[in-house]
């Protein structure tokens, strides 16, 4: 009887075994097993109509903005037809820190769904601390987004502070612990070439949450990146878009084209607000028309401007601006201008900015108080000469629009008149 009973001995030990190493595996591997299989469910099957991208830069004084921003996309959720996926990079910082959900400080990924929170444990990825300045993170995202959450459109929403096509300190997309770098022009455009083969395959939309982006000279750099872009003039409040109205109707109507989401953009946004501004208009080949309306009236300026000295003076200084003085609405410059100035050259010159300006336009909001005169994009037109960085310069390769326009010339004429009208007139003092 031994032999059996040893056998059964054997045989109660190796079932005990294999319990004990499944519960081994239960209790170490169960929670990695259950987030992969949840990261695979998030995955859709097949292309959605929509993917929906924010670049979210919290790595600033912004951090608690995006952190309800995130619980603004999340009470809405991702869809079977609309993907809602975010990069968010946030920051221990005295004074603006939140501490809220677990104060993590490197960067993570995350497929947004309903009433998620930015936790750890509902992030795809941890991509550690990260430069989000750095073009190269932008697209690496954009790329990742796209190969896992393909679909027949995409939209690029990059969140966070913006300064138009000057290279500032607190500058697109600023990431303070990577030493403040932030997105100039040239590399924002470097990176849209990249993720759409030099414009072949263009993005649906990119949508500017950030301050004062809504610039001739930026859409130039957009050029022929995306379809449509949609921006501020003026300062974004720090709440940001309201992305729980907007992500709503774009996932009860899915089908919704670009030019359609962007004319939802705007109106949430001002129906929350009320007041700020913003607009969304077509780039690509739509653009030329009011590129060409533009070279011609600095030319006509050109041309004429010693006539009119005070009469440009008057129609610049009348001309609404944005928080930064030298950036001014294109289309009320040159309604300023036919109003102090007669001459049919520049007239012509000047309406026909005003229509092209009225023309591509696709929506544009902009609050009555303190933006009446706003008509959806700006210019830069410095407040005088000494304050003119050379970097506009189409010489200099920093921006398409003055490289292929004489607005830049028109400004250095402009500013030489100024500087010898202020030498010539010099108030005479006596010798004793």
């Amino acid at each position: 009887m031994r032999y059996p009973m040893h056998n059964q001995l054997l045989a109660l030990l190796y079932r005990f075994q294999r319990k004990l190493i499944v519960a081994v595996i239960l209790v170490f591997f169960l929670p990695w097993i259950v987030n992969c299989t949840q990261n695979q469910a998030q995955k859709p099957a097949e292309p959605t109509s929509w993917t929906f991208m924010v670049y979210m830069d919290g790595d600033n004084d912004l951090e608690p903005n995006g952190i309800d921003n995130f619980l603004w996309m999340s009470s809405v959720g991702s869809s079977s037809e609309v993907s809602i996926v975010v990069q968010f990079d946030r920051i221990r910082l005295p004074m603006f820190d939140d501490k809220r959900y677990e104060d993590w400080t490197s960067a993570k990924r995350y497929y947004v769904t309903k009433d998620m929170t930015p936790v750890s444990g509902d992030a795809l990825s941890d991509l550690g601390e990260i430069n989000m300045g750095d073009p190269q993170a932008l697209i690496d995202f954009v790329q990742w987004s796209a190969s896992n959450y393909p679909a027949d459109h995409y939209a690029l929403v990059i969140w966070d502070h913006g300064s138009g096509w000057k290279p500032k300190k607190i500058q697109l997309s600023t990431d303070f612990t990577n030493g403040f770098d932030g997105l100039t022009m040239q590399e924002l455009q470097s990176a849209l070439s990249t993720l759409t083969d030099n414009g072949a395959q263009p993005l649906d939309l990119i949508i500017f949450d950030a301050c004062m982006m809504a610039m001739i000279e930026v859409d130039n750099q957009l050029l022929p990146f995306s379809l449509v872009r949609v921006a501020s003039e003026a300062p974004v409040p720090s709440q940001a878009l309201p992305y729980n109205e907007i992500l709503s109707l774009l996932t009860a109507t899915p089908s919704m084209t670009s030019t359609e989401l962007g004319e939802v953009i705007v109106q949430e946004y001002y129906d929350y607000y009320q007041n700020y501004t913003l607009s969304a208009l077509p780039l690509g080949n739509a653009y030329n028309s009011l590129n060409l309306a533009v070279d011609n009236f600095a030319l006509a300026l050109i041309d004429n401007h010693s006539s009119y000295r005070n009469q440009i003076d008057r129609a610049r200084s009348n001309t609404i601006f944005f928080f930064d003085r030298d950036y001014i609405d294109l289309y009320d410059f040159a309604h300023q201008v036919n109003l102090w100035i007669a001459d049919p050259a520049i007239n012509s010159s000047a309406t026909a900015v005003m229509n092209e300006v009225e023309n591509i336009i696709i929506a544009e909001q902009h609050g009555e108080q303190h933006f009446g005169d706003a008509h959806g994009i700006t210019i830069y037109f410095p407040t005088d000469g000494e304050k003119y960085d050379s970097l506009y310069d189409g010489a200099s390769g920093w921006l398409d629009f003055t490289a292929d326009n004489h607005w830049d010339e028109w400004l250095r004429t402009y500013f030489s008149a100024a500087e010898m009208s202020d030498f010539l007139y010099l108030p005479f003092t006596a010798r004793d």
